[in-house]
């Protein structure tokens, strides 16, 4: 997959399908547009393009919101290029760009590249005031020498797959269900950093995680995860717990993986949670003993929970094991920083930059990574082969 920051470093001389789109939590909705794509692609004996935006428009348009990221922008990148598109155009988002109208963003687009095929969702908009809707931008095609095809939402069961749905999931503690929707467990990476102390004196050291203030976190409860670590391929069971810890008095949202049957020093170590069951809410206990003795009983659950869900091929991807173990939360901190909460333009385009090139470095070593395991990035001709199979 080749990564371009503007519409102009596309080639110009082959035939192009498109989507564009924000693509946050890369869910199966997305993956299935994204399918059409490439199926495109193979009959225009073109190439895929996906163009998406940092940040997410929401957060420059309606900043009051403060709008949580599924996954940040490195892991965007990755699973996109896992996904194997071609070209990934990664557009800064701001004041002036949510002030072109959608004929003078797909004119730009059209003098970039040789666009054939445009594909969006059924709630595409595009354009100053959310003007560009699909039967606007398929009469603007009509000038400029595209095609503009529907494509329908996903459903899974009685849910449809969109961020927000996926989102309500996540925010009512349902990772199961959010798991289902976005087609491999949610994740949280970061820094382990030194907290208080508090679990190794009873018992149950943590993990501290400085996860991006900018990513949602699941509801406030006791979870039961796998772990990966840095330059370590194997997936730790472990009981995390998300929240305030009432017990102790605390007010500050914290991330704390208890790592079963392992010891070690972790910290200044970058890990990966993935998160596949809620044991239960937070509560506040009485007293230490208490504490202990319910600890105990989630470390339990978690085991046999666990023992019945070992990892399979799709949590095993291997671009997840990259996002798990090749330093994205280094890279996400850092671009945080830069943000410093993404208000003023410039400070975003700050940290449009580092993130851009903390993507750019994911997506070379989810590369490697394959390339090292024996599983390399699917070809364009192994996308086109699984399409046109309908696999």
């Amino acid at each position: 997959m080749q990564l371009h920051q503007s519409l102009e470093t596309m080639p110009s001389n082959i035939p192009i399908a498109l989507t564009i789109g924000a693509f946050d939590g890369i869910h199966l909705g997305h993956e299935h547009l994204i399918r059409q794509v490439q199926a495109a692609a193979a009959r225009l004996r073109g190439a895929s393009a996906v163009l998406t935006f940092d940040p997410h428009p929401a957060r420059v348009l309606h900043p009051e919101h403060r709008r949580l990221y599924l996954t940040t922008l490195p892991e965007r990148i990755a699973l996109l290029k896992a996904l194997a598109v071609d070209h990934t155009i990664l557009l800064h988002f701001d004041r002036d760009l949510a002030r072109v109208s959608a004929e003078e963003f797909m004119a730009r687009i059209c003098r970039a590249m040789a666009l054939r095929e445009l594909w969006v969702g059924p709630d595409a908009r595009l354009g100053a005031g959310g003007r560009g809707t699909a039967d606007v931008l398929r009469r603007i095609g009509e000038q400029l020498g595209y095609s503009v095809h529907d494509v329908d939402k996903l459903t899974i069961g009685s849910e449809t797959v969109s961020s927000t749905t996926i989102r309500h999931l996540l925010t009512a503690g349902a990772v199961d269900d959010a798991a289902r929707l976005l087609g491999h467990p949610f994740s949280l990476g970061g820094i382990v950093v030194h907290g208080d102390h508090r679990g190794s004196t009873i018992g149950f050291p943590t993990a501290n995680v400085d996860v991006s203030s900018e990513q949602l976190l699941p509801a406030d409860g006791v979870y039961a995860c796998r772990v990966y670590i840095t330059a370590d391929p194997a997936a730790h069971d472990a009981v995390t717990n998300v929240g305030v810890r009432p017990t102790f008095g605390l007010l500050r949202r914290t991330v704390e993986a208890h790592l079963v049957d392992w010891s070690g020093d972790l910290y200044g170590t970058t890990i990966r949670i993935t998160f596949l069951h809620r044991l239960r809410g937070e509560q506040k206990f009485d007293g230490i003993q208490a504490l202990v003795a319910q600890i105990r009983a989630d470390v339990a659950a978690a085991r046999d929970f666990l023992a019945h869900d070992r990892p399979d091929g799709q949590e095993e991807a291997s671009w997840l094991r990259a996002l798990e173990a090749k330093g994205v939360g280094m890279a996400e901190q850092q671009s945080n920083e830069a943000k410093g909460g993404g208000q003023a333009d410039e400070t975003m385009r700050s940290g449009h930059e580092e993130s851009l090139a903390a993507a750019e470095e994911l997506a070379q070593k989810v590369e490697r990574v394959e390339a090292a395991e024996g599983h390399p990035v699917p070809s364009q001709k192994d996308a086109d082969e699984t399409a046109a199979t309908g696999i």
